[in-house]
């Protein structure tokens, strides 16, 4: 138990921080919540310790998971996690959600397991995801000329 988490085996590893080690991210498509998960190589998430929940006038459905892999933790047990990215659905009905609350918990290869972690995510449509893309270009744009202009008044 002590190698593996790194004590007298030398230097001890540099663990990234949660949110640089699982990056979520989430939108809705039609009547399903898409949530994206990118895991930073070395690292992994459990499945059966995911938790969503949002408004109160949405019913949140049962999730769809990729096949995973089969690992087996000493205080868990056999576990299916998931490596790389990861993506899943969750139907849902009656309101359609603004946020999305989002509990995960996953480890590092080396040895390190995170408490569980949970983000809120806002959600938006592709649709709206692209028109925010192209009013932030804008605004961009609109920033550059004005500082532009009081460099040319100088």
């Amino acid at each position: 138990m002590l190698a593996r988490l790194g004590v007298g085996t030398g230097p001890a590893p540099d663990f990234l921080p949660a949110e640089s080690a699982f990056r979520p991210t989430a939108e809705i498509a039609g009547q399903n919540l898409v949530v994206r998960v990118a895991i930073a190589e070395g690292y992994y998430l459990y499945r059966d310790r995911f938790r969503l929940s949002t408004d109160p006038s949405t019913v949140l459905g049962q999730a769809i998971w990729p096949n995973g892999e089969t690992h087996h933790d000493e205080y868990f047990g056999d576990q299916t996690v998931y490596r790389g990215e990861l993506q899943f659905s969750v139907p849902y009905s009656g309101a359609k959600p603004r946020e999305l609350r989002l509990t995960y918990q996953g480890c590092a290869d080396a040895g390190l397991c995170y408490t569980p972690q949970t983000r809120v995510l806002p959600l938006a449509t592709g649709e709206s995801a692209g028109r925010s893309e192209e009013h932030t270009s804008e605004l961009q744009s609109l920033a550059y000329l004005v500082c532009r202009l009081l460099l040319e008044k100088k």
